[in-house]
């Protein structure tokens, strides 16, 4: 108990005070807190705190803590505040529960996805199939939207993907004050997606989704 209080003292140090610790940034201070993880035993070492920060925060449990925090904070400020609580309240439910009863409790508390996250996994699934048909209505117009139904995944293929994406979190961020432009953090996407709510529906920016299947096409050309 006497451990993990100063543990909680560090923690709070560091998110109060960043410039006695580190440079005073919060990616200087995620940086100092990993390096403390890996130096030491203390409660939130292992790979279950960042299955609890992604699970908290409605985000793929593929990301480690700290994109998370970056990524759900507005600013530094907000981001301090954040990584505070978060490690606080993990440590203290320790105290009382096993990881895996705060995994499960983590993922039953995180609210229900909304319309912009709903709107993406239609988008995810639909890109699976090829068809223009169902990928069109999705996006934005895109002098090369073209190439994201020019081939689809095998059927098995495909199913084995959906299936994974389904059972895991879809993450949207406001990008503007009045909540009609967003980025979406989803599962096997190596970057957050732009979406914006435009006569009341949710539609993709699919520009980076295009450039990276455009790479992907010239890769696979290179290597024939």
């Amino acid at each position: 108990m006497e451990k993990q209080q100063k543990f909680i003292e560090l923690i709070e140090g560091l998110c109060r005070r960043p410039g006695m610790y580190t440079g005073g940034s919060v990616r200087e201070t995620i940086a100092y807190i990993d390096g403390y993880r890996q130096g030491h035993s203390c409660p939130i070492s292992g790979r279950n705190f960042d299955r609890y920060v992604s699970l908290s925060n409605r985000i793929p449990t593929n990301y480690v803590w700290g994109y998370c925090i970056i990524n759900c904070t507005k600013d530094d400020a907000d981001a301090f505040k954040l990584i505070e609580k978060t490690i606080v309240e993990y440590v203290q439910l320790k105290e009382r529960f096993s990881e895996a009863e705060i995994l499960e409790m983590a993922a039953k508390q995180a609210p229900e996805e909304t319309e912009a996250e709903i709107a993406f996994r239609k988008l995810d699934s639909a890109l699976l199939t090829g068809k223009q048909e169902l990928i069109q209505p999705l996006i934005e117009a895109h002098k090369d939207a073209h190439v994201l139904w020019q081939g689809a995944y095998p059927i098995e293929v495909a199913g084995i993907l959906e299936g994974m994406a389904t059972v895991q979190r879809v993450k949207s961020i406001p990008l503007s004050s009045d909540g009609k432009k967003v980025k979406v953090i989803a599962p096997g996407w190596p970057f957050p997606i732009e979406m914006n709510c435009l006569d009341g529906r949710w539609i993709v920016n699919a520009e980076k989704i295009i450039e990276l299947r455009k790479a992907q096409r010239k890769s696979s050309q290179a290597g024939k």
